[in-house]
């Protein structure tokens, strides 16, 4: 039991230390966002965005063949849209 309590010790040491970097890399990347152009990315991230999704439809067409269902495909873009807080806006 001594060496669990070591060895959990020495992860939750590990983790904390790569929390602590990752919420270090988070504020970094906060204060350099306050400078973009919102409306700008905006245009940017929906000009890539059409372009990748077509991109990847393609590639689960191929791979599913006759098995792919546009139905769980549309499910699938519409809770990454929700998770990306894009209500309303699924790519065809």
């Amino acid at each position: 039991m001594e060496e669990n309590l070591k060895r959990l010790t020495k992860q939750e040491e590990k983790y904390a230390a790569e929390l602590e970097d990752a919420l270090k890399r988070f504020s970094e990347l906060r204060w350099q966002a306050k400078d973009v152009d919102s409306a700008e990315l905006s245009e940017q991230r929906i000009a890539l965005q059409g372009e990748k999704i077509q991109a990847a439809t393609s590639k689960i067409k191929e791979a599913y063949g006759e098995k792919f269902d546009p139905l769980i495909l549309f499910d699938s873009k519409r809770d990454v849209s929700e998770l990306l807080g894009e209500r309303g806006t699924i790519c065809s």
